[in-house]
């Protein structure tokens, strides 16, 4: 079993309404780790937690663009968007740094 196979266990079981990015077989290969989330509203609930690298990579096979175009696309269509307080978060693995 793969890490994220493992990582979306752990939501299911744990945390079964936090949003997961679509296309599932784009983005389930990407996920990273679970976290707390930042809301209160629900509170303690783990939210998915994607690599932005791992993202930008997807992205270009994918949609068969460039990385430019990729990382466009994921700043726009991905982490910019507010779903609500299950809404995935992002990390840059090299740094460790929150999209």
């Amino acid at each position: 079993m793969a890490d994220f196979d493992k990582l979306l266990a752990r939501l299911a079981a744990e945390s079964p309404e936090a949003w997961l990015l679509e296309p599932r077989d784009v983005y389930d290969r990407c996920l990273i780790d679970v976290e707390i989330g930042p809301s209160l509203d629900p509170p303690d609930r783990l939210i998915a937690v994607y690599g932005v690298e791992l993202c930008v990579e997807a992205i270009k096979a994918w949609l068969e663009c460039d990385e430019t175009d990729a990382l466009e696309w994921f700043s726009f269509n991905t982490a910019g968007a507010w779903i609500g307080p299950l809404t995935p978060a992002f990390r840059w693995q090299r740094s460790g740094l929150w999209y």
